[in-house]
């Protein structure tokens, strides 16, 4: 549904619909081919750090960015991922034969996304990269309220004094994206719609509880200063409490 509605001949990144906006015709084979090569490079990483430092930064200094303290309450949920998938991967190998078969279902299943897209071919790597491919995603909230707002519309086409039928359909769009939450569609979220047979219910609730102690902090720390939490507060929730201000840093979901 979201790749109907973006990209192809009618997609808003790559079709009819980026008329009236930067994309022409031979942007949107340059988008196309810039998409590819990163879904490409997503499929190559195993681990949540490597989609970190290999991907995601893959062209910014670590230590700088550190010393800067750039997205450091996004760093610290990565950071619980390699322990968590490697928890959960331990409790389904409990179980020789399945282990087996869900690893042949699930390689079987990324090959089809193409040739060279994917290599992920174990649940370890396919957990690491969906949470915190999923954590990124929840952190995109509010940079889709940014928008909506007039600072971004007006560069959309600067020439034009009036909103245009383009400028409506982008706001139509984007606005689906401003609350992507379903209940506890979240990461690490301890909340199944069955019973498993292993532990994993129990490394889900301990790893929930790791990750819903760090979004308490972190919210009451940034409520501390009430002028820059009214000012600033629709973005700086992103990593809050699940559903402080719409937001979750949710499973690559939208609804």
């Amino acid at each position: 549904e979201v790749a109907g509605l973006l990209f192809g001949d009618g997609g808003y990144l790559t079709g009819d619909g980026a008329k009236g906006y930067r994309v022409r015709e031979k942007g949107s084979t340059k988008v196309r081919e810039i998409n590819m090569a990163m879904l490409c490079k997503w499929g190559s990483v195993k681990t949540a750090n490597e989609y970190i430092s290999d991907f995601l930064f893959e062209n910014m200094d670590a230590a700088a960015m550190k010393k800067a303290g750039l997205c450091e309450e996004f760093l610290k949920h990565v950071d619980i991922i390699s322990p968590y998938a490697t928890a959960m991967d331990n409790e389904f190998k409990k179980n020789i034969a399945t282990n087996a078969v869900i690893t042949d279902r699930l390689t079987t299943f990324m090959s089809k996304t193409g040739t060279g897209v994917s290599s992920v071919n174990n649940m370890k790597t396919w957990m690491e990269l969906m949470s915190v491919t999923g954590i990124l995603h929840g952190s995109t909230l509010s940079m889709s309220r940014l928008m909506l707002t007039h600072s971004f519309m007006s560069l959309n086409k600067p020439e034009s004094l009036t909103f245009t039928k383009e400028d409506a359909a982008w706001c139509t769009t984007t606005s689906g994206t401003i609350l992507g939450a379903l209940d506890d569609f979240h990461v690490f979220s301890n909340t199944l719609p069955c019973t498993s047979p292993y532990n994993v219910n129990r490394v889900l609730l301990e790893f929930d509880a790791i990750t819903h102690d760090l979004k308490a902090k972190y919210f009451k720390k940034i409520s501390e200063d009430a002028e820059i939490f009214e000012n600033y507060g629709w973005i700086l929730t992103d990593h809050g409490p699940n559903f402080v201000d719409g937001k979750q840093l949710t499973i690559t979901t939208y609804i």
